[in-house]
């Protein structure tokens, strides 16, 4: 047995007493790693609740993601108009300017196309909740 271990550690390279204590991080690397480890939980939780919007709105407004599909639901423009109009009666009522002036500030080309695409879908008669109205 002793003979194995002894083949195993010369095998591998390097006996336990040659190896040296390594040297704990500094202030400033332990900074960043603070940092760098908010950042990641800031960007999981970001995607969790686009992935959370997303469902809730595939099951009470399946209108706005077929609207806002060119667009991508995590755009500015795509959630200014939603909090414009909330629920699928409000975003019916939304005019082709109303759209226009968001697509503009979003500085999105082809903002007439796109507008009348996304007032089109959302005026199409979806299945409704019976308490939705």
């Amino acid at each position: 047995m002793a003979r194995r271990y002894g083949l195993a550690r010369s095998a591998s390279g390097f006996d336990r007493d040659q190896l040296r204590p390594i040297a704990g991080d500094s202030d400033q690397a332990q900074a960043v790693k603070v940092v760098a480890r908010a950042h990641q939980t800031l960007i999981w939780e970001r995607t969790r609740t686009f992935q959370r919007l997303r469902n809730i709105l595939r099951e009470y407004f399946p209108a706005a993601l077929t609207a806002y599909a060119g667009l991508e639901l995590t755009s500015t423009d795509a959630l200014e108009l939603l909090v414009k109009a909330p629920t699928p009666a409000a975003a019916a009522r939304l005019t082709r300017t109303q759209i226009t002036a968001v697509l503009a500030r979003a500085r999105r080309r082809n903002r007439d196309q796109k507008a009348g695409a996304i007032q089109a879908a959302l005026r199409e008669k979806h299945l409704e909740l019976p308490f939705s109205r």
